[in-house]
């Protein structure tokens, strides 16, 4: 049995886009220099994969796919899903495994938590 883990959201480690897969290098640094960050909350230890994500007003993530099912849940914010889908603070979004999807950030950016009880991989689909 493990240890309970805590992070607080002040210490956390924001991912370096030099350190992304590299078919999502290009995306990573994009998205920083916008002013896009992550930083993982769990790595698979305690039973799933978890990640805090910020992104900038109107920042686009462009079509792409996990191997893995997510749950996108809205904690700040707003986005447009490309089907039209539009998802605001409070919102949840459960994903299934290699289901194309993308979206525009709102104009108060969006902050987000995704869940996988697996590790994934994710490609980019347009």
């Amino acid at each position: 049995m493990s240890d309970p883990l805590y992070r607080h959201l002040a210490n956390l480690d924001w991912e370096d886009p030099s350190r992304v897969k590299p078919g999502l290098r290009d995306l990573a640094r994009e998205g920083a220099a916008a002013g896009a960050r992550r930083a993982h909350l769990t790595d698979g230890t305690h039973g799933f994969y978890s990640a805090l994500n910020e992104m900038p007003p109107h920042f686009v993530v462009p079509p792409h796919r996990h191997s893995a099912a997510e749950l996108f849940v809205v904690l700040a914010g707003s986005c447009t899903v490309a089907d039209g889908t539009n998802l605001v603070a409070g919102d949840v979004a459960a994903i299934p495994a290699d289901t194309e999807y993308g979206f525009e950030v709102g104009g108060d950016g969006l902050r987000f938590v995704v869940v996988r009880a697996q590790d994934a991989s994710t490609t980019l689909t347009d």
